[in-house]
């Protein structure tokens, strides 16, 4: 039944992979996603502030805080990504890296700042 359709997706469809790809570290999958989001209208400052988990509304730089993952933090800094930000918890970037004890991320934030 219309299987030779394309698959169509929702934005929100978009917004789980990309949490999928930090959580992977898949820093091209990431790029591909926002490149895609663009495309479809969305604004990245959209993409980078109002994308958040439900439970504690991490955006994508405080979730990959918390998932350590390096490569992850340093690019969404070098697109705008906002080292200040603060979840629903009050948490910052920084903050998160030091009370998890990730040196390195606490320092590519300081650096960024």
């Amino acid at each position: 039944m219309n299987q030779h359709l394309p698959k169509i997706y929702s934005v929100e469809d978009y917004y789980i992979q990309i949490f999928y790809c930090i959580t992977q570290n898949d820093l091209s999958g990431l790029r591909s996603l926002i490149n895609k989001l663009q495309e479809l209208g969305v604004s990245l400052s959209t993409i980078l502030y109002e994308v958040r988990t439900s439970d504690v509304g991490d955006n994508l730089l405080t979730y990959a805080v918390r998932q350590r993952k390096l490569d992850i933090v340093r690019f969404l800094l070098s697109i705008g990504a906002d080292s200040n930000f603060t979840n629903y918890n009050n948490e910052t970037p920084l903050s998160i890296s030091m009370k998890n004890g990730s040196i390195d991320i606490a320092h590519a934030i300081i650096i960024a700042q």
